[in-house]
């Protein structure tokens, strides 16, 4: 997905942590067709950000099992 900024793999604990300016229910139903396993999502936090150009974004934080 182009709006991913950044992930976080944890292997152990059956989790993926993405961020970015996107939609967390699609995420998780990519996620989820493309592994084709069950998706929950466990948290989803808000980060307000301001770009260069002044303009503020909204990056949002989710974990899957």
């Amino acid at each position: 997905m182009k709006e991913i900024e950044t992930h976080l793999i944890e292997k152990q604990e059956n989790k993926v942590s993405v961020c970015g300016p996107y939609n967390p229910a699609d995420v998780a139903i990519k996620i989820r067709k493309k592994m084709k396993r069950r998706v929950q999502i466990l948290e989803i936090q808000e980060f307000s950000n301001v770009n260069e150009n002044g303009e503020e974004m909204t990056l949002v934080l989710e974990q899957h099992a």
